[in-house]
């Protein structure tokens, strides 16, 4: 399998699941594809983090609003 294949099974399984969860309200899915380790960053439409902490703060305020 090359990277190509390996990077459209990704998106078509692991992505696609935390698009459609995070659509439905729930971000947990889409917060655990991102990295552990510094440097981490969102740019957003709502708002943008910049590091682990921002980052677990902004799907944190995710889930309890609703977005």
């Amino acid at each position: 399998m090359t990277d190509r294949d390996d990077f459209l099974v990704w998106v078509r399984t692991a992505l696609y699941e935390a698009e459609v969860a995070l659509h439905n309200g729930d971000a947990a899915p889409r917060r655990t594809l991102w990295s552990c380790t510094e440097p981490v960053s969102v740019l957003g439409a709502w708002r943008n983090a910049v590091s682990r902490d921002e980052l677990d703060t902004l799907f944190t305020a995710t889930i309890r609003s609703g977005m």
